[in-house]
């Protein structure tokens, strides 16, 4: 985790590279399609979220929040291209660190209310990505992540408009 906040994320033997806003989303990555995808999935979170929940330190949710607010700025819905930005199983493996880092920033009162709402609307957003059954990848493990993150994101926030539905599908 400390390697990924002071010197960059790095995956199997492919090269660090620093994720700090702003973040060139579509090209950073690009060079390899499996990197790229594990980027546009927040992967460079997974650890740092990780290590939140157990140790708790502010810095960890800061730097997530930075990046969650960039990417959200950068890809505000579907209809904006982005090579995995809304790639099937991308959705699901970010949904659940969404719904994950939504509900840490919801409850600390250092947190502006804008970045909430932009996070909330993601949350929706994301929750009718996951929604078309012609997009649901039944035949392999994309739909596995797919439904495992419409259910995460679900049950966190049962009060937002969609996740009723999200959660009875991803079910």
């Amino acid at each position: 985790v400390e390697r990924t906040l002071t010197k960059g994320w790095k995956r199997g033997g492919l090269p660090r590279v620093r994720v700090e806003p702003p973040v060139p989303w579509d090209e950073l990555c690009a060079s390899n399609r499996s990197w790229h995808f594990h980027l546009q999935a927040w992967e460079p979170m997974s650890l740092v979220l990780s290590a939140h929940q157990h140790l708790g330190e502010q810095r960890y949710i800061d730097y997530c929040l930075g990046l969650a607010l960039d990417w959200i700025e950068q890809y505000p819905s579907p209809d904006v291209d982005g090579a995995f930005a809304w790639y099937d199983m991308a959705i699901g493996l970010r949904a659940y660190r969404l719904g994950y880092l939504l509900d840490v920033v919801s409850r600390d009162a250092s947190v502006d209310d804008e970045s909430i709402a932009a996070l909330a609307k993601a949350a929706v957003v994301h929750s009718e990505a996951l929604r078309p059954d012609e997009g649901f990848r039944a035949h392999s493990h994309h739909g596995l992540y797919q439904a495992a993150g419409q259910v995460a994101l679900a049950r966190r926030f049962p009060e937002l408009r969609t996740m009723a539905k999200a959660l009875e599908q991803g079910r």
